[in-house]
């Protein structure tokens, strides 16, 4: 294992395709930094109909900025258990941090030459590649298991297909066959640990002994931890797949703060989520505050926020970063943290602020790691 996290570390400038060729992040329309022009002129005429009209007439609905509103929930939100569902009776309430990234830009990320692992001092862009590192470690410990096939003959077509990392569980989300992959994990001899109830939608999540392994499956998702603490794989991948088939409540159903995050953020490519609980969040020093698996992310410049939402995104050639940012009050809002601690490699910068929650935008070259 410790073979295979050094081998991560040394790919991180692997990532760097990410920032010069995944086409396929371009080709996604809906997540456009910039509001469109049909919600620009809808801002606009909202603007007309209020001429004359008092201040105190406004509405917290005119001070919304779009961009906060958001859309949907992304397909993957249904395997985010909620914050209480991973908590066990030797564990306090903490942050809620998942990452996910899209298949075809992971595996995409596999093949490249590794070059020195140079990781950028940009939170905007050391978070989003620590997010693929993060996934391709993952993914080559599922490559060395024998689920590796059986998630292969199990997996079905899907057009929102992501790997999605949460409590040390990776969930691979798309289509699957729930029956396929069940007779795939007794024949390679795991253990069956649990199944749905009678009348229940279906889910089956089985164990090896021999290597710590626990695998969970509906037909949704192909759910994999692994490491000294089965117990802990057991409880974080229990929790995803019973999330996931409506036995237990999503995340952002009790958590408004992470509602508005994931409805608000780039939802495609490559996403990193910290939020707060509730609360504020705090001792945020580069690389100590998220190291999982040896793979450092750096949130220190949202010290004092109630959660964000990163995301980078490939547009017509240009590697843009995104994210939202939200706090307590309008107050706490810290514009000038956010100033200083992102955009130091960019190539332009740009930060709204809407009432409690900030926007914040930047353009990259087509290869800034190297640059």
């Amino acid at each position: 294992m410790d073979a295979h996290r050094r081998h991560v570390l040394a790919m991180l400038g692997a990532a760097s395709t990410l920032l010069a060729g995944c086409s396929d992040l371009a080709d996604e329309g809906d997540q456009s930094l910039e509001p469109s022009d049909e919600e620009a002129n809808e801002d606009s005429n909202a603007d007309d109909d209020t001429d004359g009209a008092a201040e105190d007439d406004e509405t917290d609905e005119e001070t919304t900025p779009a961009w906060l509103e958001g859309g949907g929930l992304p397909s993957y939100a249904s395997v985010l258990p909620s914050t209480d569902a991973l908590v066990d009776a030797e564990t306090t309430s903490r942050e809620y941090f998942f990452t996910a990234v899209d298949l075809a830009t992971i595996v995409g990320t596999l093949d490249d030459n590794p070059g020195e692992g140079t990781v950028p001092d940009d939170p905007l862009l050391q978070n989003p590649i620590a997010v693929v590192s993060l996934g391709i470690y993952g993914l080559f410990a599922f490559g060395s298991s024998p689920i590796a096939q059986v998630q292969a003959e199990a997996e079905g077509e899907s057009d929102d297909a992501a790997l999605v990392y949460v409590d040390g569980a990776y969930a691979l989300y798309g289509a699957y066959d729930l029956e396929t992959a069940r007779s795939g994990l007794e024949a390679e001899g795991y253990e069956l640990q649990a199944e749905a109830e009678d009348g229940a939608d279906d889910f089956v999540v089985f164990a090896d002994d021999a290597s710590n392994e626990v695998v969970g499956v509906t037909d949704d998702a192909f759910v994999y931890a692994f490491g000294a603490d089965q117990a802990r794989s057991l409880a974080a991948v229990s929790a995803i797949v019973e999330t996931n088939v409506g036995s237990q409540s999503p995340a952002h159903e009790s958590d408004a703060t992470l509602e508005t995050l994931l409805r608000a953020g780039a939802n495609t490519g490559i996403t990193s989520c910290l939020a707060g609980a509730g609360e504020s969040l705090t001792d945020l020093e580069p690389g100590d505050q998220v190291q999982e698996d040896d793979v450092a992310f750096d949130f220190s410049p949202f010290e004092g926020a109630t959660g964000i939402v990163q995301g980078l995104q490939l547009v017509e050639s240009e590697s843009n970063a995104r994210v939202i940012v939200t706090y307590e009050s309008e107050t706490a809002v810290d514009a000038e943290r956010l100033e200083s601690g992102l955009g130091g490699e960019a190539r332009s910068f740009d930060l709204e602020t809407g009432g409690s929650a900030v926007l914040v935008t930047a353009v990259y070259g087509t290869d800034p790691i190297e640059e």
